[in-house]
C-alpha cells in the first residue's frame, strides 16, 4: 500500500486506521475530543446513508493477485481499517508476511496480542495453501509461543504447506523478529471444492 492511497475506498480505510491508534493512545480530557467525536458522529451518518440495502461481495469473482482478493481481510485488507495490513510476497512455495504492529494490536505490555497473532497465521497459512492450489477452510490451528513479538518492529512471517492427505492440508508456519523466532504454528485445513468453498457463507 502506497503511503498516499489514489483509491478513495482505501483512502478512507487508511485514515481510520490512523484514527484507531490515535484514539487507543490518547490521555486526558482534552476539549479537542468531544469536538472530534461529534465530527466523526456526522461523518458516519453521511456515510450510512450511502450504504446498499444488500451487501456486495468482499470477494470479486475475478482478481488478478491474492491481494486483489483480500482487500476487505480483517489481517491483509487495505480496504479494512482494523487490518495492520500485512503484506505479503512468495518465495517459492512459501507465503511471507510482513508486518508492523502498533499499539491498536497490543497485548502484553510492549507486545503484540497473541489473538493477533493467531488471526494472521491463519491467513498467511491459508496464503501458503493458495500457493499450493490446495486451499480450504481451517480445522485446526495450533501456536507455540516462544518469545514475545514485540510491537512497532517489522515482523515477518513465513509458512509453507507440507503435505495433502486423507482430503487434509497440513501447514507449518512461524513468525519472526529479525532472525529471532518468536511463535511456531501448524494448521490443518480441510480440502473442499473451489465452488463449494466459495458457498460457504451461504444460509
Amino acid at each position: 500500500m502506497s503511503d498516499s492511497p489514489t483509491d478513495p475506498h482505501a483512502a478512507l480505510a487508511d485514515s481510520l486506521r490512523r484514527l484507531l491508534d490515535i484514539a487507543v493512545r490518547l490521555r486526558g480530557d482534552h476539549p479537542e475530543i468531544a469536538g472530534a467525536a461529534a465530527a466523526l458522529l456526522a461523518i458516519e451518518s453521511d456515510l450510512e446513508r450511502l450504504l446498499p440495502e444488500t451487501p456486495p461481495s468482499r470477494y470479486p469473482s475475478t482478481a488478478a493477485t491474492i491481494d486483489d482478493i483480500f482487500r476487505y481481510d480483517f489481517v491483509m485488507g487495505d480496504l479494512n481499517p482494523v487490518a495492520v495490513p500485512v503484506r505479503f510476497r512468495n518465495e517459492g512455495t512459501t507465503a511471507v508476511g510482513f508486518a508492523t504492529f502498533g499499539n491498536v494490536y497490543e497485548g502484553p505490555p510492549g507486545c503484540v496480542h497473541g489473538a493477533v497473532i493467531a488471526g494472521v497465521f491463519d491467513q498467511v497459512l491459508n496464503i501458503a495453501n493458495m500457493l499450493s492450489g490446495t486451499p480450504g477452510p481451517t480445522v485446526r490451528l495450533e501456536l507455540n509461543f516462544r518469545k514475545p513479538t514485540p510491537l512497532h518492529r517489522e515482523i515477518r512471517f513465513e509458512a509453507k504447506c507440507e503435505r495433502v492427505e486423507n482430503r487434509r492440508i497440513h501447514t507449518t508456519a512461524r513468525c519472526l523478529h529479525g532472525d529471532t523466532v518468536t511463535v511456531e504454528a501448524s494448521g490443518t485445513f480441510a480440502e473442499i471444492d473451489l465452488a463449494k468453498l466459495s458457498r460457504l457463507g451461504e444460509r
